[in-house]
């Protein structure tokens, strides 16, 4: 009941500003897309499109290019991504899931809160559908890809199973920077933030995104909250962001 309670918690109350236009991550975003020629995102957990429409707007507004890969393991978000971006053929939507491994799971839940893990104060059982899995480096491989600039995992809770999923491009450096998303949503995953940083630590440095600066650090129990929060890694050859 007490771990009920604290889960209800962290879910009530986002401890700190889920706003992208407040809390840092727009920031971060234009300041990436600033150093880039051209911008190859992946949008993890596309959702309604918010996040890429957004980078695209950026992108224009300062002269670069961009290809972006939407994943999107909801039908209906699908459909309203493919339709929102049907015109740009700079954007590829997907109709998959990014995990650990290239099969098929039951995803819990409808739009912003859908997850492949089962919340007791969320979910009802009987919401569900099955939908396929891919891996990164598996896509990575099959499209092609040996360099983006930017990942940014919002699964609502599978961020470490993506990151597992993509082991081979974090050993490679595939990726300049990988922003993922942690809070609440990690314990019902039983999953924590020590974890991520022990699998991204060797070829990345890691930060808290706030709204005026990223905060790197190396891992502290402290950082251990489970309160919301979106993190950045940064590749180690490339120059410090202030």
């Amino acid at each position: 009941m007490v771990f009920r309670k604290l889960i209800k918690k962290l879910y009530s109350t986002k401890n700190t500003v889920c706003d992208p236009l407040l809390n840092g991550e727009y920031k971060l975003l234009e300041r990436i897309i600033k150093k880039e020629s051209t911008l190859v995102l992946f949008d993890i957990g596309g959702n309604n499109g918010d996040y890429s429409d957004k980078a695209i707007q950026l992108c224009e507004k300062n002269n670069k290019e961009y290809f972006i890969h939407i994943f999107e393991p909801q039908h209906n978000l699908f459909i309203k991504l493919q339709d929102k971006f049907k015109c740009n053929i700079n954007v590829a939507v997907n109709n998959v899931a990014a995990s650990n491994k290239s099969d098929t799971a039951d995803l819990f839940g409808i739009n912003s809160h859908a997850s492949l893990y089962f919340r007791n104060d969320i979910h009802l059982k009987e919401q569900k559908k099955t939908v396929q899995l891919i891996t990164l480096d598996c896509y990575t491989s099959e499209n092609n890809i040996n360099r983006a600039s930017l990942i940014k995992i919002d699964t609502e809770g599978s961020e470490y199973d993506v990151l597992i999923g993509m082991k081979t491009n974090i050993a490679l450096k595939t990726f300049n920077y990988i922003q993922f998303e942690y809070g609440g949503t990690f314990l019902d995953a039983k999953h924590n933030l020590k974890e991520i940083y022990s699998l991204l630590e060797h070829d990345y440095n890691i930060g808290k995104i706030l709204p005026e600066k990223i905060h790197f650090t190396k891992y502290k129990r402290r950082l251990e909250d489970f309160k919301y929060s979106n993190y950045i890694a940064r590749a180690h050859q490339i120059n410090n962001h202030k």
